[in-house]
């Protein structure tokens, strides 16, 4: 099982990740993390997680660009609750 922050761990594999690191209730098994983002991260490497981050990020700034540039209180409220509900995950 490869294991190097390029790589990641290979999907389906968080749980025989996560072993040799957990320090307490070891006969517990943890199948997934608590934040998807995070988890997927950690098992596709920073090539995945760039594939995954890299296209929230340009609209997430396309988001802020257009709220801070249009002034209509109707659109602004959207593009507020876009930028809101992108970062609240």
């Amino acid at each position: 099982m490869p294991n190097s922050p390029l790589l990641g761990t290979v999907l389906g594999t968080y749980e025989d990740a996560l072993r040799p690191l957990q320090t307490h209730v070891i006969n517990l098994t943890i199948y997934h993390a608590d934040n998807d983002y995070l988890e997927f991260a950690s098992k596709t490497g920073l090539v995945g997680a760039s594939l995954l981050f890299l296209p929230i990020f340009y609209l997430l700034s396309r988001m802020i660009a257009a709220f801070l540039k249009d002034h209509r209180g109707f659109r602004s409220s959207i593009l507020l609750g876009c930028v809101g509900r992108t970062l609240g995950y």
